[in-house]
């Protein structure tokens, strides 16, 4: 099927994509091998299936780029691959054994060598090794081609390559599996016909081939093959790889540098990391056009070490905004609660914002944006869960004004941000109604109380490190006596209530309060040494009493998450 993309896509066989004479490599900075144990055994018991069933069974899709005379550089599928090969040695090794056992010699013998030309590979006649269908990467290809194509033990175990022994331990999962199955016949003809009907013809692929690594960006997305799928950073990987491998000095040096940046961002974290750091200069969109952007402005080495460099420089600071302890907070000391917040949100829209401030603004303006962002996301999206686009869209476009020199100071990024800024009677509103359950918003919910008793108390508690609990005046579990003023509907609806909740001892909350009545915590909460229990004070708790506790927290909410025009 021909497309418009540059890409051709068919139902093949094992058999079809082996047969023929045809190569496949897999480019010399790809993945190693990386399939665990569990894999193994999913596919193992997926070929076992089919020869009880009969029925072909899928295995995804693997993409191709046609690099002409009958060779194809392996974008994705490598893993598949490789271990589909394993299986074939698996199956041939147990051939001639029984042949060299003694059990049909020459029958056995000849079936062996058929099958090694057929999934293997031509044996030179000179050196009488083993020429292989398959090459892995520069990691893997060695220990592959010259010990398990060879049928070798490895010569020291332990110091193989995690990968290479992960390699060796398939090898030999496969080989006990297909001797458990066969051993009890130890008919040749069978073994053969295991692997030369039922695995290489019943297991089905989508073959993908694409002219070049932007045609296979394309259809990366839609992609579901089964084990260790290619992802969106090995793709971007293998790009900036391919630019640099005519030089072996230049790809160790992209190699060294790559490692060091994505051990700071993490692998699946990475594209996101990406997408930030180009969106400091321009609107970027999707990730296929990320890829795009990222192809027209690369074209040489030098463009690579460029963009490496950048990257290795921002990577840093992308890694500190998840960890509020990092040593790079060491000369932004007082920026460290609101990175700390702005992680117990769980928000990303404020990255390129900070990544675009940070070297352009001064250290208190930096500090002073970092407030911005945490009191703008907690008043947008936490309490009033306003739209997450719109948020990340202003964000953005203010990031590029940023680099641009066109904003200067937080005060500046501030007023360009208005329009995500909930003003008071909004976020008043909001508050007000607001239910969080504490079972799965514990820690937000610890946090939101802390701040408002460090507001009435004038005390400086740190919500995570307080041994104060979170106490249901209306328990999560009602005795008798809540009954008459909570039926199970209201009980639902207000359990979670932030007016319902309060800040308590744990010895006081597991000891005297738990799932007593009203009465009898109010007195707990006289003794309490917190402020938001020692100001419950209503005559009886029902909803009206929730509701009007927490119309006043949301008024204290408004003074503590507010910024100053």
């Amino acid at each position: 099927m021909k497309t418009n993309k540059l890409i051709e896509s068919s139902t093949v066989s094992l058999n079809e994509l082996f047969g023929n004479g045809k190569t496949y490599r897999v480019p010399a900075w790809q993945r190693d091998y990386a399939w665990q144990p569990e894999n193994w055994e999913d596919l193992w018991d997926d070929i076992c299936q089919i020869t009880e069933s009969g029925l072909p069974h899928y295995m995804g899709a693997v993409v191709l780029q046609d690099a002409g005379s009958k060779q194809f550089v392996v974008i994705d599928g490598q893993q598949r691959l490789a271990t589909l090969s394993i299986i074939a040695m698996a199956c041939i090794k147990m051939i001639r054994s029984l042949a060299e056992e003694g059990e049909n010699p020459a029958e056995n013998q000849e079936r062996a060598e058929l099958l090694l030309r057929q999934y293997i590979g031509t044996k030179d006649p000179a050196s009488l090794r083993y020429s292989s269908r398959l090459f892995l990467n520069e990691t893997n290809d060695p220990f592959y081609q010259a010990t398990l194509l060879q049928f070798r033990n490895p010569l020291n175990i332990r110091k193989l390559h995690e990968s290479e022994a992960l390699l060796w331990r398939a090898f030999q999962f496969f080989e006990a599996s297909v001797r458990q199955r066969f051993e009890s016949t130890r008919d040749g003809a069978l073994i053969a016909d295991f692997l030369n009907k039922h695995i290489a013809e019943k297991l089905v692929f989508t073959q993908i081939l694409v002219e070049d690594e932007l045609s296979a960006y394309t259809v990366f997305e839609t992609l579901n093959s089964r084990g260790v799928a290619l992802t969106a950073t090995d793709l971007l990987k293998n790009f900036l790889f391919s630019q640099v491998s005519g030089s072996k000095t230049d790809l160790e040096h992209t190699k060294r540098q790559w490692a060091e940046i994505t051990a700071l961002t993490g692998l699946s974290s990475f594209p996101e990391f990406l997408q930030h750091h180009l969106s400091v200069k321009q609107k970027t969109g999707s990730r296929q056009n990320l890829f795009k952007q990222l192809k027209g402005r690369i074209s040489t080495p030098k463009d690579v070490f460029d963009l490496l460099d950048e990257l290795h420089r921002t990577a840093f600071l992308y890694e500190a905004l998840e960890r509020p302890a990092d040593e790079f907070w060491a000369d932004y000391h007082e920026a460290r609660p609101f990175v700390r917040e702005l992680s117990l949100f769980r928000a990303n829209h404020y990255k390129p914002l900070v990544m675009a401030a940070y070297g352009r603004f001064d250290a208190a303006n930096f500090i002073q944006l970092l407030r911005y962002c945490a009191v703008i996301t907690f008043r947008y999206r936490v309490i009033s869960n306003l739209n997450a686009n719109e948020l990340g869209k202003q964000f953005s476009q203010l990031a590029v004004q940023v680099s641009e020199g066109r904003v200067k100071t937080a005060r500046e990024a501030f007023a360009a941000l208005g329009s995500v800024y909930p003003d008071d009677e909004q976020f008043i509103n909001s508050f007000s109604a607001l239910s969080l359950n504490t079972r799965s918003a514990k820690k937000l919910v610890r946090y939101i109380l802390v701040k408002l008793e460090n507001r009435l108390s004038g005390k400086a508690i740190d919500f995570e490190t307080t041994d104060a609990t979170i106490e249901h005046i209306l328990p999560e579990n009602p005795g008798y006596s809540w009954e008459q003023s909570f039926s199970p509907a209201d009980h639902k609806a207000f359990v979670y209530r932030l007016g319902n909740l309060t800040l308590l001892e744990e010895k006081k909350n597991r000891a005297q309060a738990g799932n007593a009545g009203y009465e009898e915590k109010k007195q707990v909460y006289q003794e309490s040494s917190f402020a938001l229990s020692q100001n419950i004070s209503a005559g009886e708790w029902g909803p009206e009493a929730i509701r009007a506790r927490q119309r006043l927290m949301a008024r204290i909410a408004g003074s503590v998450w507010r910024i100053s025009e």
